[in-house]
């Protein structure tokens, strides 16, 4: 590696660390306020502030990124859902469609 890319990288790093740090230090000092003791205010501070500064930081192409990301997670999405269905570790007490994938896996987890 050069040494401007091996010092890029290293202040990357430096930057995301102390926006996690900073972002966890700012949910715990605010734990008490209702508003932001909440799972979306923490998602935001610490996992999209840093993928936001990355794709800043350094252009790609987007387009390819979001359709093997959404590729990708609706296949994994799916296998853990019928997985998880078939092993009984979470049940849908009352259907709303009525509908089940191969007998086992309600339609409405797939929407969800």
């Amino acid at each position: 590696m050069t040494n401007s890319l091996q010092s890029n990288l290293k202040q990357d790093l430096l930057v995301l660390i102390f926006l996690i740090f900073f972002s966890t230090f700012l949910c715990l000092l605010f734990r008490n306020i209702p508003i932001l003791n909440s799972t979306i205010y923490f998602t935001i501070t610490v996992l999209i502030l840093p993928a936001l500064y990355l794709w800043y930081r350094k252009r790609k192409n987007y387009k390819k990124i979001l359709i093997g990301s959404l590729v990708l997670g609706m296949l994994f999405g799916f296998i853990l859902e019928f997985t998880a269905e078939l092993n009984k570790d979470w049940t849908i007490g009352q259907m709303i469609f009525n509908i089940k994938i191969l007998d086992i896996l309600p339609f409405e987890n797939i929407l969800e």
